[in-house]
């Protein structure tokens, strides 16, 4: 397995975490995490697409580390300043 899969893999992974907390909160009074999370989802989602339609071109790789920190932002207010 090369690092392409490797880190598709990775991101896929990280999808599925992500939603399995995403199910687990509650609709009523968790939708601002909710919203948070599905932003995180949905920017996964958009860098696993760029990186299969760049699969045999030379990708912008400042995009996909744009699209990685604003996961992270879009988790860390998910985890500790959404309430």
């Amino acid at each position: 397995m090369d690092r392409f899969q490797a880190g598709i893999f990775a991101i896929l992974i990280f999808q599925l975490v992500v939603l399995a907390y995403i199910f687990y909160l509650d609709p009523i009074t968790s939708q601002n995490k909710f919203a948070a999370g599905l932003s995180a989802e949905l920017t996964a989602s958009a860098i696993i697409l760029y990186l299969y339609k760049n699969i045999r071109e030379d990708y912008d790789q400042e995009w996909i580390a744009a699209g990685i920190a604003f996961i992270i932002l879009a988790l860390l207010l998910m985890v500790f300043y959404v309430r």
